[in-house]
């Protein structure tokens, strides 16, 4: 009677440990979820930011609003650029005459730019490519609703797109492969799962112990009637 009653008591320790790991794990992978896509999504409207005003046009509340975000909270790397003093040598600086700055952003070199027609045919613009590839029912929704967030699947890799219109007959895409992403938190599903099965194993062993410990007097008093 006190053995099965000390495997029920062992089961109750381990589900509720059980509980515990999965909150813990599924937490974490959650943020670090939840991070990549906060700041590819970031990372996308600072881009599309960038893009439109190359071409011209205005930019809209949201994305002047993440274009200040972006500027704000992440770090940019100085550019040197070389200008030729009167004494015949040539220097690097990061500031011009004007005071202005060139910057190289590493967090935006994964995110290319396409221009799409109404038919899904890439157009040729100042800082986009055509060689990148674009997702036609983003770039008529877009065009209808004047912009659009998704995440499409192309040749097995997935993608967040960014669309926004341009014109009547026009749309500006941005994009960004997820492979690098999605292979992180393939590696810390992985690390989760075994630090997991361990714990179980670990925690399955106290509880065994744990359980007879608590049960050991009431052991000793069945022992001695």
């Amino acid at each position: 009677m006190l053995k099965g009653l000390r495997w029920r008591l062992t089961a109750l320790f381990l589900l509720a440990g059980f509980g515990l790991i999965l909150l813990v794990s599924g937490g974490a992978y959650g943020l670090v979820s939840y991070y990549f896509q906060a700041t590819t999504d970031l990372a996308l409207q600072r881009k599309m930011a960038l893009g439109l005003s190359t071409l011209g046009y205005e930019l809209p509340a949201e994305l002047a609003a993440a274009d200040r975000a972006w500027s704000a909270s992440r770090p940019t790397v100085a550019v040197p650029t070389s200008s030729e003093h009167e004494d015949g040598e040539t220097h690097e600086s990061s500031d011009d005459e004007g005071g202005s700055r060139n910057y190289y952003d590493t967090d935006l070199a994964p995110i290319y730019l396409v221009a799409l027609d109404r038919a899904g045919r890439l157009v040729s613009l100042p800082g986009t490519t055509l060689t990148a590839p674009s997702d036609i029912p983003a770039a008529q929704a877009a065009l209808a609703a004047g912009t659009d967030w998704r995440t499409v699947v192309f040749n097995g890799t997935r993608f967040r797109l960014l669309t926004y219109r341009l014109d009547e007959g026009r749309a500006l895409q941005a994009g960004r492969a997820l492979a690098d992403q999605d292979q992180i938190l393939s590696q810390l599903l992985l690390g989760l799962l075994g630090v997991g099965l361990a714990s179980l194993l670990a925690l399955g062993l106290g509880s065994w112990w744990l359980a007879g410990r608590s049960l050991g007097p009431a052991q000793q008093a069945w022992a001695r009637q």
